[in-house]
C-alpha cells in the first residue's frame, strides 16, 4: 500500500475535521466488533505490511444505521486503511485544520500509531 499523498492527506484531514469521515482505531473493542463482518468478507486477507490501525470510516452510510454504545457503527459498510507512513502527517494536519476554525480551542494530544 502506497502512502498518501499530500493531496490525499488533505482531503482526508478536511473529511475528518468536517465530519464526513469517522477515524477508527483497531484497537479499540467496539471498533473490532463493527469492523468483523467487513475484514471477514475476504478483502483483507492480504492486509498490507505497512497497515496501521486507523481506518477511515465514511459517515453517509451509517448515519442511521444501529450503533454500538451509541458511539461507533454496528457494523461497517466500508473503510479505508491508512498506511503507518501516513498516520502522523495525517493526524498534523487534522490539528492543523481544527486549530484553524477553532483558534481560541487548545491543541488535542496525540498519540502515535
Amino acid at each position: 500500500m502506497e502512502p498518501f499523498t499530500e493531496a490525499e492527506i488533505i482531503e482526508k484531514a478536511r473529511g475528518i475535521v468536517t465530519g464526513t469521515y469517522m477515524v477508527a482505531d483497531i484497537r479499540d473493542r467496539d471498533w473490532r466488533i463493527s469492523l468483523m463482518l467487513l475484514v471477514s468478507g475476504g478483502d483483507w486477507d492480504d492486509e498490507p505490511s505497512n497497515a496501521s490501525t486507523m481506518f477511515l470510516v465514511p459517515m453517509a452510510p451509517h448515519i442511521s444505521g444501529r450503533w454500538l454504545n451509541g458511539r461507533v457503527p454496528a457494523v461497517t459498510l466500508s473503510c479505508e486503511l491508512v498506511p503507518v507512513e501516513s498516520v502522523q502527517p495525517l493526524l498534523d494536519k487534522v490539528q492543523e485544520f481544527w486549530q484553524a476554525i477553532n483558534p481560541n480551542v487548545a491543541p488535542v494530544p496525540q498519540s502515535g500509531p
